[in-house]
């Protein structure tokens, strides 16, 4: 077995700050959980993060607070982990609190950033709702930038579309199945397993096993994984991958050509919202919803006022991801939803056939970025943070000794 791991670091061209990156290596070392890569040329410390993706594959997670341009960072990872003084270390560990059987609290920086959400077969609670979901997310001010209804109702607040659950994943044509929906029509997703619960200086790591139902609601016919990494930093940003990996080992799986779909959705605050003076964006220039809904884009950003700070959230696509990039189910009251299959609606051509067939026994991988963050998408510096997505940082793993 391996005692210490060696890797470097490449920023490449540009400055990197609050970032995240990873790799995954071919590895039997037994390091799990939250970790610290040393840079032992100049005494610093990375937080960092490993998960044992199987029995062969080890994914290393660091998260860079700063590094400029065409510099190379020596990382090691020891058995032997350096002693943290975390009174004097700038990153406050994040935590996880399990509040009760549908609920996991995400708590950084001190405070409660979301709570994890989500029902099993064997409960049902109207908070837990027929999904999984996080509600709210706390913004760059701790104030939810996502809207808390129906757990919470507001004084003139929207009460319109209950399914529209803060942050979830739901396509509303599984096989006919309406994933999207609540009500007589809603179809549930249950989660079968919270299989990781992780938290540290880098990261909270959420894993859950779900069972997306049949049209009665009475057994599965697709199976997910779904990997929520939520990072840690300093200031007024957080950034969130949300990992989608669906098998099908039941029956083949249509996806239905439907605008009220997104594998990964988010409802904004209604103070946010675009009929409220809010602001939706895509990476074309596009403005509000005639410019950006049903467009393609690789990433879309909704940013509008929150208790007098200006506030945003973007949803990014990447590259690898089926029907990229994505077309967006972006609406002035405050939906904005990640659809890359829909078709007929989006473009209006009733001859068209943009559903997706998975094979009985094929799998599908999808990722997404959630970005929340301070100011509109160019104060936000969402361009440069889409980039760190698509493109991030190399971090590089030495199969030889470096010294």
């Amino acid at each position: 077995m391996t005692d210490n791991l060696e890797f470097v670091l490449l920023p490449g061209g540009n400055t990197r700050t609050n970032c995240p990156t990873s790799t995954v290596i071919d590895t039997d070392a037994d390091f799990s959980g939250n970790i610290w890569l040393k840079d032992e040329e100049n005494d610093n410390i990375y937080p960092g993060y490993a998960y044992r993706k199987d029995e062969k594959h080890l994914e290393i997670f660091v998260v860079i607070p700063h590094a400029t341009r065409k510099t190379e960072i020596e990382l090691v990872l020891s058995k032997d982990q350096p002693e943290v003084d975390e009174e004097s270390y700038v990153m406050q560990p994040m935590n996880l609190k399990q509040k009760d059987d549908n609920t996991i609290e995400i708590w950084k920086n001190g405070k409660i950033f979301t709570r994890f959400r989500f029902p099993t077969e064997e409960s049902f609670t109207e908070e837990s709702g027929i999904r999984p979901y996080f509600m709210p997310l706390n913004g760059p001010y701790d104030e939810p930038v996502t809207r808390e209804y129906p757990l919470k109702e507001k004084k003139n607040g929207s009460t319109d579309h209950i399914h529209h659950r803060s942050l979830w994943a739901a396509w509303g044509d599984v096989n006919g199945a309406d994933n999207w929906s609540e009500g007589i029509t809603g179809v549930p997703q249950f989660v079968k397993k919270v299989s990781i619960k992780e938290a540290g200086c880098a990261l909270a790591h959420i894993q859950a096993k779900i069972h997306w139902m049949d049209q009665d609601g009475e057994d599965p016919i697709l199976e997910e994984t779904r990997d929520v990494f939520i990072f840690n930093s300093i200031g007024t940003e957080t950034l969130i991958d949300w990992r989608i990996h669906f098998s099908a080992p039941y029956e083949d799986i249509k996806f239905g050509d439907t605008k009220e779909a997104g594998f990964v959705s988010v409802r904004v605050a209604d103070s946010m919202r675009g009929s409220h003076g809010g602001l939706i964006e895509n990476s074309f220039g596009g403005q509000m919803e005639p410019e950006c809904w049903g467009k393609k884009a690789p990433w879309c950003d909704y940013s509008g006022d929150v208790r007098g700070h200006k506030c945003g959230i973007t949803l990014m696509d990447h590259p690898e991801n089926l029907g990229y990039p994505s077309r967006w189910h972006v609406r002035d009251y405050g939906l904005m939803a990640a659809n890359p299959i829909g078709l007929k609606d989006f473009t209006g051509d009733k001859s068209a056939e943009g559903y997706h067939i998975m094979k009985k026994d094929e799998e599908m991988d999808l990722k997404y970025r959630v970005y929340v963050h301070a100011g509109n998408a160019q104060q936000g510096n969402v361009s440069s943070k889409y980039l760190d997505f698509v493109n991030p940082p190399e971090l590089k793993y030495l199969d030889f000794p470096m010294f």
